[in-house]
């Protein structure tokens, strides 16, 4: 017989176990990060793990919803990177992860629910950071003060297309680089007059804050969510952000 409450773990601390730490550093990689689920359960995850003898993974994610369903959700996924991870090694490919998270999801919930977000590798030997975009909001870098939009070839959401098949794109960095992710959550966080805070206005003020470093840009971002919408509290929708720094 399970007895939850004298085990003294919440459904909201479990997940906070699958959400790598702040402050984390992998392979050439420091995370600066901010995470607010909107219930004690979210659909945001991020993940920063070793990948073989030299490389680093990533997972930038946002499953549709939130609360507890959402979070079940998010379990399924990280479960099944883990296992890539330590199954694959060293073969383990973005696009590879990207494909089999998509007919896992479907497997299990069959497009009821799906996840945008970024699957990464990243070669510190060559600073090389290969990315599958599956319908997030794009990244941003962060190179000597200013911020620009890291394109690449769109996908669809991962889990919503049961043919479709994905592809890698190379960011090519330097030491110093920082590479900005965000959730929707802070894009399309809204006034009492129904107005979006918008990826531009997310841009701008990173950009005025690029040279205080990631704290600074995070720091500043979340006080324009504050801002634009008055309470936190009053964001219909998870918060996560994450800044990537490159030694």
């Amino acid at each position: 017989m399970s007895h939850p409450v004298a085990s003294g773990k919440t459904a909201g601390h479990v997940q906070t176990l699958l959400v790598t730490p702040d402050g984390a550093e992998v392979r050439g990689l420091s995370a600066c990060s901010f995470y607010r689920p909107l219930e004690e359960t979210g659909g945001d995850f991020w993940l920063l793990s070793p990948l073989g003898k030299s490389d680093a993974l990533l997972i930038f994610g946002d499953v549709t919803g939130h609360g507890p369903a959402a979070g079940m959700v998010t379990a399924v996924a990280t479960g099944a990177v883990e296992m890539a991870r330590l199954g694959m090694g060293e073969g383990l490919r973005p696009f590879m992860l990207a494909n089999l998270l998509s007919h896992t999801l479907l497997g299990c919930v069959d497009g009821e629910f799906l996840i945008s977000g970024i699957v990464g590798r990243y070669d510190p030997d060559k600073r090389v950071l290969h990315l599958v975009n599956a319908g997030h909001p794009a990244p941003r870098l962060v190179r000597d003060g200013l911020v620009e939009v890291v394109r690449g070839e769109g996908h669809p959401p991962i889990g919503s297309v049961r043919t479709h098949r994905y592809t890698e794109a190379a960011l090519e960095l330097r030491s110093g680089d920082q590479v900005l992710f965000f959730s929707d959550g802070f894009s399309e966080a809204t006034n009492s007059r129904g107005e979006e805070l918008g990826e531009r206005e997310l841009q701008r003020v990173a950009e005025v804050y690029a040279e205080g470093g990631p704290a600074a840009i995070r720091n500043a971002l979340q006080a324009l969510v504050l801002e634009h919408t008055g309470d936190l509290s009053a964001v219909d929708d998870d918060l996560t952000l994450l800044i990537l720094s490159v030694a």
